[in-house]
């Protein structure tokens, strides 16, 4: 268990319980799942149910917290994070909203296409679902603190919140994601989670639409968890293979897949990882994609992408990962196997502070290098406050953000062309040189 860890579990342990309750609780229920026999005992996967505290239907990835770690109080505290995420989220303080137009503020504000943009080509179809950003339409803004100054500024308030309603036209100029969201019990440490967040998506999207050959990070050689977990897998014929997809950043992000070339479970499953620490990123990817495929089993085994045959077909985000369920799809991998690029487990960068203001502050430095500028919003609510959680939504600046749904690619965000070229992978691309299969991440 990492220091990290650690401090979680300690702080956290004498205060989920009073989340849970199934007449009066946030969560209404936590349990343990039971893995097939193909998977490895760990990481354990614990699951918290959020209580219908809208009183409305809600889609699933809204209802429900997952989490993993080496013990079952990690994930339980992992698991009552995310679901505590979805609560805060979807809570909106509509005392902290401005209603103008871009135009009107009278504050400092960050433009929204800084976040997320499409291209002209996208916007110029008129069956694209999206309008281009045009400031003097009615939006609605929070207040949010520039990570480098200090300073409030003010963030279009649906990059803030998820699953609400609003009579303003442009609070529905892009898709809505949880991408930054982040808890835990200090300020510090989910500002950290909820960037590193943003980090590696933007490290993961780059690599896959340009399709960049990421070096394989070999780490079979080493005792630990990771091996373990790689051994079992070969058991079955199943592959863990791991990428280093670091970007300019300079802050290590990794791809672990699992690979079953025999059809009887999900063809590719995938997960990430981020982190100042190499070997964390490395640990945190492959415990991320052992809980990616114990949820692909499940659904390919409910004839979850039986009917996605063309790129066109993915829409939404269960459909990324459904979409590699099929042994036909692991041609669009290639890319990350035809070529000679590697490293070690001992080649990654070891970072010695594990104290969280300090990794924030590196992570902010960091971002701020090329050009990105990162946020926070605090949406921690007061019942939750009062048990020990921060949550809080994360934003930067430039970063090239994860899209669910084809066509729906972030064309718009120069990032995407301009970092293959200077990482050394060629000239500028165009949108012509980007890969058109969706990515498999869900």
């Amino acid at each position: 268990m990492t220091g990290e860890n650690r401090v979680n579990v300690a702080i956290a342990s004498p205060r989920w319980r009073d989340l849970v309750s199934p007449h009066t609780g946030i969560i209404r229920a936590i349990d343990r799942f039971t893995k097939p026999y193909t998977e490895f005992d760990f990481p354990v996967l614990w699951q918290a149910e959020l209580a219908n505290f809208q009183l409305r239907k809600q889609s699933d990835d809204l209802r429900y917290g997952v989490g993993r770690g080496m013990t079952d109080e990690q994930a339980i505290f992992g698991a009552v994070g995310e679901a505590v995420e979805r609560y805060c989220g979807s809570i909106v303080d509509y005392r902290q909203l401005i209603v103008s137009s871009y135009a009107d503020l009278s504050h400092p504000a960050v433009h929204p296409p800084a976040f997320f943009s499409f291209s002209d080509n996208q916007y110029s179809d008129p069956n694209f679902p999206f309008p281009a950003f045009d400031q003097l339409t009615q939006t609605s803004w929070i207040t949010a603190i520039s990570l480098t100054s200090n300073q409030q500024v003010l963030v279009p308030a649906f990059m803030v919140y998820f699953d609400w309603d609003s009579n303003q036209p442009g609070d529905y100029i892009l898709p809505v994601t949880s991408n930054g969201m982040a808890s835990g019990p200090t300020l510090e440490f989910a500002a950290y989670s909820g960037l590193c967040e943003l980090i590696e998506r933007d490290a993961f999207i780059i690599t896959w639409l340009n399709r960049l050959p990421a070096p394989r990070i070999y780490f079979a050689h080493r005792p630990g968890i990771e091996t373990e977990i790689l051994r079992n897998y070969a058991r079955f014929g199943i592959e863990l293979v791991t990428f280093y997809l670091t970007t300019d950043i300079n802050i290590p992000v990794v791809m672990a897949m699992l690979i079953d070339r025999s059809g009887r479970s999900p063809a590719v499953a995938t997960g990430l990882g981020c982190h100042l620490d190499g070997s964390i990123a490395l640990r945190k990817a492959i415990f991320e994609v052992c809980q990616a495929r114990f949820g692909d089993i499940e659904r390919k085994a409910n004839g979850a992408g039986a009917n996605l045959n063309q790129y066109e077909d993915v829409q939404n985000l269960d459909d990324h990962s459904a979409f590699f369920y099929k042994t036909a799809r692991l041609c669009e991998l290639e890319f990350l196997f035809e070529h000679e690029n590697y490293l070690t487990v001992e080649d990654l960068p070891t970072y010695p502070s594990s104290a969280e203001a300090e990794k924030l502050r590196t992570v902010i430095t960091r971002l701020h290098s090329v050009g990105a500028e990162p946020y926070l919003v605090e949406i921690t609510t007061p019942d939750v406050a009062s048990l020990g959680f921060r949550v809080v939504r994360t934003l930067a600046s430039e970063l090239v953000p994860i899209y669910f749904g084809h066509g729906l690619e972030p064309l718009g965000t120069r990032r995407l062309f301009e970092v293959p070229k200077r990482l050394g992978y060629g000239g500028q691309r165009t949108a012509n040189d980007l890969n058109p299969c969706p990515h498999p991440m869900a």
